[in-house]
């Protein structure tokens, strides 16, 4: 038993790595998630919904905003509309830099399709079932381990 203790690593080293616990005796390289979010004018959110999920984010919300700025600002920005939508969603980590450069490449070429996005990285999530979900991971989604159903 003080063998198996020093091969395998301690679970926060396990975590660093993007390893996790599936089951005894099986590791999971589950990668790192981050929350993406995309700040942009109401009338082109389902344009980015839709632009979102080519990039594997499987679950978005979108929250109804709106711009504090106020009208003399606004006038001298050239900014118009203040009804904003906030997109929330959830992305792998290797993915995520992709959908940055995409977004950035829209915002500038888009008509009143301007907005910001960022991401940020989470450093957990409970539930392998969850996690296979957040990661469009259906085996994950569906059984709670990356083994085929025999």
């Amino acid at each position: 038993m003080k063998l198996l203790k020093k091969i395998r690593p301690a679970a926060s080293e396990r975590r660093a790595h993007g390893v996790a616990n599936v089951s005894e005796g099986h590791a999971l390289d589950t990668g790192r998630l981050e929350m993406v979010v995309v700040i942009i004018n109401r009338p082109k959110t389902d344009f980015y919904m839709d632009l979102m999920q080519g990039f594997e984010v499987n679950l978005s919300l979108s929250v109804p905003a709106e711009g504090t700025a106020g009208a003399e600002l606004r006038e001298v920005l050239g900014l118009a509309n203040t009804d904003k939508n906030v997109l929330l969603g959830f992305v792998r980590e290797d993915r995520s830099d992709e959908l940055l450069d995409v977004l950035r490449k829209k915002f500038r070429t888009i008509g009143g399709g301007k907005g910001i996005a960022f991401t940020v990285p989470l450093t957990g999530v409970i539930g392998v079932m969850v996690y296979g979900f957040l990661s469009n991971n259906e085996k994950l989604a569906r059984n709670g381990s990356q083994q085929d159903d025999k």
